[in-house]
């Protein structure tokens, strides 16, 4: 005789419903949770107040800095422009003194602080800080505290700005002198090379070096 299917009888109701004690457990495991939940809230939030207020002490300290630089950077400016102005005094006042005499040669008269600008001519601004003038020839000094490498550069191309800007001048020889209070390494021996004269103090007098002299 075939066995019937034996139906499984229906759970009770009440084995499906948690206890109270279930779902006291339930609840203390979900509030444990969360108060976790809220102590990593606020630890993250004291961390980030932390970070902000370091960054802020930090931009604060920078703009300290800042300040700084900017003070030794404008006190410099005023050391090195007080150095120029001595210096330029100085070689002024000593070619004047001389009776205009450079390289052995009298001059008639001498310019100093010569700017020269001309937008419409597309020119670059230039200036000269002494040139010495007589019927012949021209003799355009540059003056620095501390004369380097670049001056040479910078004289030799002013001498070619001079003929362009002034025509007049183009039969003119023309002599180029560097004056410094003091010379970085291998600056004299280059421009000595360059037929530049050097100018330069030595005690209260000037020595100008024009052995290897040319007229440009």
């Amino acid at each position: 005789m075939p066995l019937k299917n034996k139906i499984p009888k229906k759970e009770k109701m009440e084995d499906q419903v948690p206890t109270f004690e279930e779902i006291r457990a339930i609840l203390k495991n979900i509030a444990a949770s969360q108060e976790d939940t809220d102590r990593r809230m606020k630890e993250t939030d004291r961390l980030l107040k932390n970070v902000a207020a370091s960054q802020e002490d930090t931009d604060r300290q920078m703009k300290k800095t800042d300040l700084r630089i900017n003070a030794l950077a404008s006190e410099l400016n005023g050391i090195s422009k007080s150095n120029g102005d001595f210096a330029e005094e100085y070689f002024n006042n000593a070619f004047e003194n001389e009776n205009l005499i450079f390289a052995g040669m009298h001059f008639d008269y001498l310019k100093n602080d010569i700017n020269l600008s001309n937008p419409k001519s597309g020119k670059r601004d230039e200036q000269f800080d002494i040139v010495l003038y007589n019927e012949e020839s021209v003799a355009i000094i540059e003056i620095k505290y501390k004369a380097g490498k670049n001056d040479i550069h910078d004289i030799i191309r002013k001498a070619e700005a001079f003929r362009s800007w002034f025509p007049e001048y183009a039969d003119h020889k023309i002599y180029l002198g560097l004056a410094g209070m003091s010379f970085l390494k291998n600056t004299i021996k280059d421009a000595e090379d360059k037929g530049i004269a050097i100018i330069r103090q030595r005690g209260d007098k000037t020595i100008v070096n024009d052995k290897n002299l040319i007229a440009y």
